[in-house]
């Protein structure tokens, strides 16, 4: 193989890794040099004829492997709107790991609407569009009200708090979109029960399926990113996760302990985890002082159900109902209907089943 077939990828990667996408349309000599550096494991293929260096990919986070693959199918197909979890993607919102690693696009009624296990076609009512991250998607609010149907009621919680947070609107606000639409979609009814709990002031996912956990469990539901008193320090008070006045008067704080505090540059400001860890006692024993209980949970703790119900109690937090019916049981297995459209019940008998997918917690994997 020449030096110059050599120079010739390498600068075909790194003209991609500039457009923030993974290479695509490879010639036949250029794709026996690139399969020869698979064999080596020096490039990773994500999706057929899809290529990208393996280092460079490992750099990536999981919303940007996501967008990478999204920007490299929009050069290779230049009309395709991209929906559903993929839009929600470019758009910003809170958006499993899981369910990133599938593509979501979009088709007319007459268009291809066969599937794969990597991409998933959904019936488009019209071609409106946003360009948004380098790919030509569906609204931001056509693509909540698509995340909702499709998304269980955990999962689409972080979601809608993150459409929120994101656009500075209201509970009312994400309930009247939902309730504009009239009938006919698969899942609209799961989608009216979850923004009937969005809350804006969740500060990440994992807090919002926490949230869904309480909520489903039929728990007192918590205030969120509250401020409490530092009494050794009143100019610096303290922002807990949840914060729950109970009706005897103690206050008890409850506080998601995630691997992000200890790892993530953003968040430990440079110290090591000993140093985030011995901060984070300090902390706790400073609100602690102000009079409230502090209770601790990990993520995978909040995921057990008998595990949580037991640590809720004993510290105290209501039960105000045993369950609360905030899951519907439609089919994942339904055709999927996004932006504004919905089928005739002919149209539903004649069109081909796409398979669902499966949603993980979004910024943390079981």
């Amino acid at each position: 193989m020449t030096r110059s077939r050599q120079l010739e990828v390498d600068e075909l990667f790194a003209k991609a890794e500039r457009s923030r996408a993974c290479l695509a349309r490879v010639s036949g000599k250029n794709r026996q040099l690139i399969c020869r550096r698979i064999a080596k494991g020096r490039v990773f293929a994500p999706l057929s004829g899809m290529y990208v260096r393996s280092e460079y990919w490992k750099s990536l986070s999981l919303e940007e492997m996501a967008l990478h693959k999204a920007r490299a199918l929009q050069w290779q197909h230049p009309d395709w709107i991209f929906c559903n979890t993929t839009a929600a993607v470019a758009h910003g919102l809170e958006i499993s790991y899981e369910s990133m690693r599938t593509i979501h696009v979009g088709t007319k009624r007459r268009g291809p609407s066969s599937s794969s296990h990597r991409t998933v076609r959904h019936v488009l009512g019209n071609d409106g569009h946003t360009d948004v991250a380098g790919i030509r998607a569906t609204s931001l609010d056509d693509t909540i009200f698509d995340c909702l149907r499709s998304m269980d009621f955990e999962r689409g919680l972080a979601a809608a708090d993150s459409y929120l947070r994101l656009t500075g609107r209201t509970r009312a606000d994400l309930v009247e979109l939902i309730d504009r639409h009239k009938g006919g979609y698969p899942g609209i009814r799961q989608a009216r029960i979850t923004a009937a709990w969005a809350d804006g002031h969740a500060e990440n996912g994992g807090e919002s399926v926490a949230r869904a956990r309480l909520i489903g469990l039929g728990f007192m539901v918590p205030e969120l990113q509250v401020w409490v008193e530092n009494r050794l320090d009143p100019n610096h008070p303290y922002r807990v996760d949840f914060y729950f006045p109970l009706p005897n008067g103690t206050v008890v704080v409850g506080e998601l302990d995630g691997s992000d505090k200890y790892s993530n540059p953003s968040m430990t400001r440079g110290a090591s985890p000993v140093k985030v860890m011995q901060r984070e006692r300090l902390r706790e024993s400073r609100i602690s002082l102000g009079g409230a209980v502090v209770m601790r949970f990990s993520y995978e703790e909040m995921l057990d159900d008998l595990f949580f119900v037991r640590l809720l109690i004993g510290f105290g937090i209501p039960r105000e109902h045993l369950s609360r019916p905030v899951h519907t049981h439609f089919a994942t297995s339904r055709p999927h209907l996004s932006t504004a459209t919905r089928m005739t019940r002919q149209e539903r008998l004649q069109r081909r089943v796409v398979p669902g997918f499966t949603v993980l917690t979004a910024h943390m994997d079981r």
